[in-house]
């Protein structure tokens, strides 16, 4: 299986913070609008930054409802795949949990 840029998004009313992962490492953390608008223009940073197309990027995020909305157009429009997941699926699988020390 070939490498791949992964991309997790943590979706809130007003931003997002994106963290772009390549073979389990960070190399990327980023804060942006929760616009269409600046979404997109991020992905296709990231896209020029990294020379991989957004096929080979899957985005996944927290389902937030209505806030979730640009971040999924923005996905289709750049033909990223999107993963969202339940936010209880999110916090129970990996046994780490926000808020806790």
């Amino acid at each position: 299986m070939e490498n791949f840029y992964f991309i997790g998004v943590n979706v809130s009313k007003k931003k997002l913070d994106f963290c772009v992962m390549f073979e389990g490492k960070v190399v990327h953390e980023e804060e942006t609008a929760n616009h269409q608008s600046a979404i997109m223009s991020l992905l296709h940073h990231f896209e020029e930054d990294y020379g991989i197309d957004n096929t080979r990027m899957p985005v996944c995020a927290e389902h937030t409802g209505q806030y979730t909305f640009p971040l999924a157009c923005a996905c289709k429009t750049v033909e990223c795949k999107l993963w969202l997941e339940n936010a209880a699926e999110i916090k129970y699988s990996s046994g780490v949990q926000g808020g806790e020390e």
